[in-house]
């Protein structure tokens, strides 16, 4: 009898934990373009986190791919590209020096005008 009980309270633990997992949602990043403009505005004025940065950096955005460009063109401020090696980091919190947080703001420029557009082509 013991043998039964045990097994049953398992089989309910089981399907109860399957259930479970089949209802959650898989967890996901997708930043929209206001979260990047205000992550840009952050590197900028020296209040973005490293760790927010880093998981911006390191995922691709595959449903914009505005959004993407302007990711790649930011990983190139990390990791450098054919035409500027990396920007060193920053000082008192910024995340990179001044020459750094320059072509920053060229990108936020270009996510600004980005963001203008998506708001002229919605319908109401």
């Amino acid at each position: 009898m013991p043998f039964i009980a045990m097994f049953g309270l398992t089989l309910i633990v089981i399907l109860l934990c399957l259930w479970v997992f089949t209802h959650m949602g898989v967890p996901s990043y997708r930043p929209s373009r206001a979260k990047v403009e205000a992550l840009l505005q952050g590197v900028v004025d020296g209040y973005t986190r490293r760790e927010e940065w880093e998981l911006f950096l390191g995922y691709p955005i595959h449903y914009d791919p505005e959004l993407e460009q302007i990711r790649v063109r930011c990983v190139a401020l990390e990791e450098g590209d054919d035409d500027h090696p990396p920007f060193p980091h920053g000082l008192n919190g910024y995340l990179y020096n001044r020459a750094g947080r320059a072509r920053a703001e060229h990108i936020l420029r270009s996510v600004k005008l980005l963001r203008s557009k998506e708001l002229e082509q919605r319908e109401f």
